[in-house]
């Protein structure tokens, strides 16, 4: 016979954060949901994986007053049910 199983808020006390567990209904027990970290054992870097230096470069850097694209853009979005002709 499958388990009856029902959401219920928990408030964990020691952080005070509410979140959302699973309990049987027939028992009353909580049952932990299974976090599979089996991927992570076999896990190597392969030639398509990017290198931690090329992640951390800046690829944009903002410039304040010059808007990063062009205003047409920014008045087609502003008036975009308005239709021109």
């Amino acid at each position: 016979m499958p388990t009856r199983v029902k959401v219920r808020r928990f408030r964990n006390p020691e952080t005070d954060i509410i979140e959302m567990r699973r309990y049987s209904t027939s028992t009353g027990k909580i049952i932990p949901k299974n976090i599979d970290t089996n991927y992570q054992k076999d896990w190597k870097d392969g030639p398509m994986d990017s290198t931690p230096d090329v992640v951390n470069k800046t690829s944009f850097e903002s410039v304040p007053g010059v808007p990063p694209f062009p205003s047409d853009v920014m008045r087609e979005i502003a008036n975009r049910y308005k239709k021109t002709y």
